[in-house]
């Protein structure tokens, strides 16, 4: 058998490292024997390359991960990260509400955390801030902002009722998802600094785009909750349940995305989730 094959079969019996780095040794050993460095470096230089996944694919891993286990978040990344993956929101007679993945979001800040680093920071979940905090005379808005979110991709619409009710326009809204409980609820967020086709930063006000954003909310934002919880994300979800959970919701926060310490999410992810 041709050595190409023989791996080929190898690679099929072998588990996910992700999954737990100790079965997946104790499991090549068993494998490939004494082949085993061979194996590995043959690995790397034949990547598996994986089928794009498909809106229906990422809605599942939404309403099913478990973001205490860190395979679950990074599949939930690595799928967003692919690009124009277009996940349905919901739909009325005149407007049509997507998310696009693969686009650009929020541009990264540096953590304020010392001793942060590419070692002790996570590679899937961000650190959300508001920049301009509420007033200490006014009562934080209900709910609370996330504290770390997971970016999905950019707030898409088609206006069904125009003139070219197929054309996807995509806002300067990002929708992100709270990581750290267990209803995983969908935010939108103004991103200030969108990227553009050529890879630049440019400076976009909130008001740019914000009257195709749910134009019947009559009220300024740049942050809102779409959903309390993904699980009510699905095929009965209407524009007017979003657009109320907006109306609720909205506020004025001047929204920023900042690396993560591994060891932070950890600790946020036990306290809104529970023990494992």
């Amino acid at each position: 058998m041709a050595k190409n094959e023989r791996f080929e079969n190898m690679q099929r019996l072998m588990l996910s490292p992700a999954v737990d780095k100790l079965p997946f040794l104790e499991r090549l050993q068993e494998v490939a024997g004494d082949e085993a460095a061979e194996f590995i470096y043959w690995r790397i230089m034949n990547p598996r390359r994986s089928a794009t996944p498909q809106p229906a694919d990422i809605m599942s891993i939404l309403q099913t991960a478990d973001f205490r286990q860190p395979h679950q978040t990074h599949k939930l990344s690595r799928a967003c990260a692919r690009r124009d993956i277009e996940i349905p929101l919901a739909k009325d007679d005149s407007f049509e509400y997507i998310i696009r993945t693969g686009d650009e979001g929020l541009e990264l800040q540096e953590s304020l955390q010392p001793g942060t680093n590419i070692y002790n920071s996570h590679v899937a979940v961000r650190e959300f801030e508001a920049s301009l905090p509420p007033s200490a005379a006014d009562p934080e808005p209900e709910p609370p902002l996330p504290k770390f979110v997971i970016e999905l991709g950019h707030l898409c619409f088609k206006d069904l009722a125009g003139e070219m009710p197929e054309y996807l326009q995509r806002t300067s809204f990002v929708a992100m998802i709270d990581a750290t409980t267990p209803r995983k609820s969908l935010w939108l967020f103004h991103d200030y600094q969108p990227s553009t086709d050529l890879g630049d930063r440019v400076d976009m006000s909130s008001g740019y785009d914000r009257w195709n954003v749910f134009p019947d909310v009559e009220l300024e934002f740049d942050a809102a909750q779409l959903v309390p919880d993904v699980h009510d994300w699905n095929d009965g979800l209407t524009m007017k349940a979003l657009e109320d959970c907006v109306q609720k919701t909205c506020r004025v926060v001047e929204p920023a995305v900042r690396v993560a310490r591994t060891l932070d999410v950890d600790k946020a992810l036990a306290e809104g989730w529970g023990p494992r």
